[in-house]
């Protein structure tokens, strides 16, 4: 990436000496210059256009608890707070119990208290049996109870299950009218996914999922992900002409093409020739006379963005343009050019 970002045009402020090729701490970077500050600090008088810096400051307050409750003891940092505190001081407690003497300001606080009595105890139901209970926590240690038992069974075969739901989906499989039935055999069922999963039991089926690599094929796709990770293992293609191995067929051919004697590929303007179309434009950039990609630093240009990339790198370990004048040293030859104008001025 910082190699990619010296192909981009550096940006230079206008008012100050910045300079930068990222345009985003260029933007960041003119805010400085700006005059309004939309962040500002409702408990004192400090204002900034850095919303980070706003937050870094407002938590500088959590010490001095500056709003604080005529009544009691009670402070807080926030007056939003406060407000929610003193409403614990009023007369007026409007949310009363109906069952006890308690009585509350705050709907939420009475809701918690109406869990107490039994009345409200249907809250959490269970959805296998007729268990309930007024606590979220209590109603999941008992579906632990469901995981082991599996007490919903089918009238008609042996089939179980500890969810109603399941129970009823399987029911439809024992309905009179099955639509839905295999050309191969007698099966038959009123669900089109079940008689796709029975298909797939079929011979004629066994080829939907293949290897890549060898002659394999099953029906199931996690048969198949078993069956790749034996080629991971081992490499099954080996050359017989060199070392070369791999594990895949297709990567395999590729390489023995490299050994066929005959080039079929030749270049029109030099003796050149291969055996690998790809290969041989490679070739022919060699002979092209517009160089696509230009050294952002010198006046070094190539027709390979490969050749460009190991350029760059010397630029960046060396700073090889110096300044006469003064002590200044770059490894951009545009850069330097920019900073002798300084000179002149």
């Amino acid at each position: 990436v910082e190699k990619h970002l010296l192909t981009h045009k550096r940006l230079k402020c206008d008012i100050c000496d910045y300079v930068t090729n990222h345009k985003r701490n260029f933007n960041n970077h003119l805010l400085i210059h700006n005059i309004s500050k939309n962040f500002t600090c409702g408990i004192c008088d400090f204002a900034t256009h850095y919303k980070l810096s706003f937050k870094r400051h407002v938590l500088s307050h959590k010490s001095c608890k500056d709003f604080k409750c005529d009544v009691c003891d009670y402070a807080t940092n926030y007056k939003s707070v406060l407000k929610q505190h003193c409403l614990t001081h009023t007369d007026c407690k409007n949310f009363k119990c109906a069952i006890c003497n308690y009585f509350t300001n705050r709907k939420t606080t009475l809701k918690k208290h109406l869990l107490i009595h039994n009345v409200c105890k249907d809250i959490f139901k269970c959805y296998m049996c007729d268990y309930a209970s007024n606590r979220k926590g209590s109603l999941k240690e008992h579906l632990t109870t469901h995981t082991i038992a599996k007490h919903l069974k089918c009238d008609t075969c042996d089939y179980v299950s500890n969810r109603k739901y399941f129970l009823k989906r399987h029911l439809l499989t024992h309905a009179v009218s099955k639509n839905f039935k295999c050309n191969i055999c007698d099966y038959a069922s009123n669900q089109k996914s079940y008689l796709k999963k029975h298909l797939l039991k079929h011979s004629t089926f066994k080829d939907i999922f293949k290897c890549y690599l060898c002659d394999f094929a099953t029906s199931y796709k996690a048969n198949l992900k078993n069956h790749l990770l034996l080629h991971k293992a081992s490499k099954d293609f080996e050359c017989g002409v060199c070392n070369y191995v791999t594990n895949c067929n297709r990567t395999f051919k590729r390489h023995l093409s490299s050994h066929k004697e005959s080039k079929d590929f030749k270049c029109d303007i030099c003796d050149y020739a291969t055996n690998r179309k790809d290969v041989l434009k490679q070739h022919l950039l060699r002979h092209n006379d517009s160089k696509r990609f230009e050294c952002p630093f010198c006046d070094f240009a190539t027709n390979f963005k490969s050749a460009l990339s190991r350029h760059v790198v010397l630029h960046e370990a060396s700073k090889n343009f110096k300044c006469d004048v003064c002590n200044f040293a770059t490894n951009s030859k545009r850069t330097l050019s920019r900073h002798c104008g300084s000179h002149k001025s």
